[in-house]
């Protein structure tokens, strides 16, 4: 669901973990999805029984304690990916081209998503600057209609070889002609091969005047090979720029294989080469190949999309690494998130950078117990923590007080509104008067003296125990109480004191 639609987020696990391993990543991918809650639905022997997990939770309880209490930062750049397409009409591409997963974070860019509705709804131009679509193959007139809204208000729709191919009534019938102003006249992989960049694009600055190989390459986790058919297309709009055209191969030669059409303010992008991407889906995030990464990287840097951290894409080890700079639910600080998305991986010593337009007094690892202070430098707008130590799939939370601290009351209300609809004051003359204490009934949750022992049910407590010195508890799960095993046998005693005022009165016990 798209982040920014939902009132609010929670996850729970398929099935509970089965080792530490499993349970670092699975709170590892829910503090990087944002989520507000998580419900770990299993009998805590699940946890309690297993010794690694058990270890780890010990270990790793001020990281659980970040769970709800991180509000992602802005993103620049979203990813239109459509639910209906995926889940409805079960078309592959949404699934094979939504960059979200893994290949925007390793660039250094926070993301999220939006649906086609939410273009129709004209909600995405609020959020985002610019838009990639994860391939989706049917688009109706109305979404085609919010994309262009979105591009002439100033917006980038970055349309690939996949987008709007269909419509609801006619199949390859290319309705998103419409507004790149390009007609498909190949649709095969024949045209593959090479393509050429003219001299006058500014996208890919390094590839200006190049012959570059055309033909990027996906697949899914079954290793099936999900890249589709390039594109071969003419102009019918005379605003159309051609940044790349085929070469090499008599079915391409001379057609447009990369072009922008600027509309309004905005300009929408149509790759008809999957030239930008050579990837594949491991352990459920898409691995880009190093060499194609900076493709990525530089449109990006082109279209002015803010990075949120720094590193060499090249470099394999970094493309496991995710580093986002957030902040506190509560406004009070800028939270700072580096992990290792990787489930094979070995322990890796990385200098994390982040961006940060202020220098913070102060860093502390907020995951980590006792909070310990990390040391950083900042310069020319980035903060970097150098030795950071991330194994497989794990996350480390640095936490620095927000330099606007005294506006932390504003933001929280703010948060709040994202997730709850506000409703309408209660008008002064409508407001109840407060009810008077209730003088019938007597709360007895409290100060219960326990005992534990015992085989079987009914058997009496023993009777040496010393109920006027024993543990006092809060009626409740036993786990709340104080007692580790579900089997155990226990007796609970209390007395009190019935108020003289209810003599003759019927009196209810409520457990």
């Amino acid at each position: 669901t798209p982040s920014h639609a939902a009132s609010r987020s929670a996850a729970n696990p398929a099935d509970p973990p089965r080792d530490a391993l499993g349970m670092r990543q699975m709170i590892s991918l829910w503090l990087l999805l944002g989520n507000d809650s998580v419900n770990a639905l299993f009998d805590p022997s699940s946890y309690r029984n297993r010794d690694d997990i058990s270890a780890w939770i010990d270990c790793n309880r001020e990281m659980i304690r970040c769970l709800g209490k991180m509000e992602m930062g802005p993103a620049d750049v979203g990813v239109m990916r459509s639910l209906r397409d995926a889940s409805r009409l079960h078309f592959d591409a949404p699934w094979a081209w939504d960059v979200s997963r893994g290949e925007l974070q390793s660039v250094g860019r926070t993301v999220n998503l939006v649906d086609p509705l939410d273009m129709v709804n004209d909600k995405a131009g609020k959020w985002f600057k610019v838009i990639m679509d994860a391939g989706s193959e049917l688009l109706t007139d109305a979404e085609i209609a919010g994309i262009e809204r979105f591009v002439k208000e100033g917006g980038t729709f970055i349309a690939i070889h996949e987008t709007g191919k269909h419509s609801p009534d006619t199949a390859f019938s290319w309705p998103i002609s419409k507004l790149t102003g390009l007609k498909v006249v190949n649709q095969n992989r024949a045209i593959g091969g090479k393509i050429r960049f003219t001299n006058s694009e500014k996208l890919w600055p390094s590839l200006k005047g190049r012959e570059i190989n055309a033909w990027g390459m996906v697949y899914d986790w079954k290793n099936t090979d999900q890249t589709g058919d390039s594109l071969g297309m003419e102009a019918t709009d005379k605003d159309v720029e051609v940044i790349a055209e085929w070469v090499g191969r008599k079915e391409g030669e001379g057609k447009i294989a990369v072009a922008v059409r600027r509309i309004g303010k905005g300009m929408i992008l149509t790759m008809g080469s999957s030239f930008w991407r050579n990837a594949k889906d491991e352990g459920g995030r898409y691995i880009a190949e190093a060499g194609s990464r900076p493709y990525l990287a530089e449109l990006l840097d082109s279209l002015q999309v803010t990075r949120n951290s720094s590193r060499d894409v090249r470099d394999p080890k970094t493309a496991d690494l995710f580093a986002e700079h957030w902040r506190s639910k509560n406004g009070i600080y800028d939270l700072y998130v580096a992990a290792k998305v990787n489930n094979k991986a070995e322990p890796t010593i990385y200098p994390v950078t982040f961006t940060a337009k202020t220098a913070p007094t102060s860093l502390r690892e907020i995951s980590a117990d006792g909070h310990p202070k990390a040391d950083f430098k900042v310069e020319n707008g980035s903060l970097t923590v150098d030795g950071v130590i991330l194994d497989a799939m794990q996350t480390r939370v640095y936490a620095a007080p927000r330099e606007d601290i005294a506006k932390a009351p504003l933001f929280w209300l703010k948060t709040l509104e994202k997730r709850w609809h506000s409703l309408a004051p209660v008008p002064p003359a409508e407001i109840r008067p407060e009810l008077p204490p209730a003088t019938d009934v007597l709360p007895l949750n409290e100060g219960w003296t326990i005992c534990e022992g015992g085989e079987l049910w009914g058997d009496t407590p023993p009777g040496s125990f010393d109920w006027k010195a024993g543990r006092k508890v809060k009626l409740g799960a036993f786990i709340n109480m104080g007692i580790d095993r579900d089997d155990t046998i226990a007796h609970l005693r209390k007395e009190f004191i019935i108020p003289s005022e209810w003599k003759g009165q019927r009196i209810s016990l409520v457990f």
